[in-house]
């Protein structure tokens, strides 16, 4: 293999696992790997997942991938994945509980709750989504009023890409496309709705910072660096939602 091409890593973390993708500067596809982690269900609608699978999978895949490679070649990583999750993390970036994912539809009664305060229209004219309990906020809703010792320790809430950026870089970021599957999001102004926070009686400061999906996150640490056998200077790109 030509040692002066250079590299991208593409991950994108789904329900029943995740593919990375190795491409040249260039665009060509190099070798693609997968690493398949589990859902968890129970009754009521539960469907949750848990967060350390998904760093394990970008683990595992990396190095899978610049097996044959020059790793210090990688010049950019970045990610889709699945949305309007609630991935509730502490401030040292630890999940305080599982992932309550897209699938799951435990908060319909706080869904309810949202539409008669809110009203489906004007929630609409908001977010540019239905109020509906596969989204984020409702989840969060949920969690505060069922497990408000988690809720109390939840620092930010994040997406399934977005603990991933926190992994790389230590920086709590979700970008506009996930930002959107929150139901949380004033889709105008591109911020986090005060207005749907105040309905839904959840703290906005729970949220992460809002990027483009064309922005880089930052720096990875040496910590991830050396865990993906990466270089420094390799850039951590937002990417978007599924």
């Amino acid at each position: 293999m030509n040692m002066d091409k250079e590299y991208l890593i593409a991950y994108d973390l789904g329900t029943s696992g995740t593919k990375a993708s190795l491409f040249t500067t260039d665009g060509q596809l190099v070798a693609t790997d997968t690493y398949e982690y589990p859902v968890y269900y129970g009754a009521n609608g539960v469907a949750e997942q848990d967060a350390e699978d998904y760093w394990k999978a970008v683990v595992a895949t990396t190095r899978k991938l610049t097996g044959g490679i020059d790793a210090s070649h990688v010049r950019a990583l970045s990610f889709s994945g699945q949305m309007m999750a609630c991935l509730p993390v502490d401030r040292e970036g630890k999940p305080v509980r599982r992932s309550i994912i897209w699938a799951d539809m435990r908060s319909k009664a706080e869904e309810e709750i949202l539409k008669a305060r809110l009203g489906a229209e004007h929630g609409y004219a908001l977010i540019g989504h239905r109020i509906s309990c596969s989204y984020s906020i409702t989840k969060l809703m949920w969690m505060k009023a069922h497990e408000p010792e988690n809720y109390q320790c939840t620092y930010k809430v994040l997406q399934a890409k977005d603990y991933i950026h926190f992994k790389l870089t230590g920086r709590f970021v979700c970008d506009y496309s996930d930002g959107s599957g929150t139901n949380a999001m004033d889709l105008r102004n591109l911020c986090w709705s005060q207005e749907i926070f105040d309905a839904a009686e959840v703290d906005i400061n729970k949220m992460p910072e809002l990027l483009r999906s064309i922005d880089v996150v930052g720096p990875i640490t040496a910590e991830a660096a050396q865990a993906l056998g990466l270089p420094m200077d390799v850039a951590i790109v937002a990417g978007g939602g599924d």
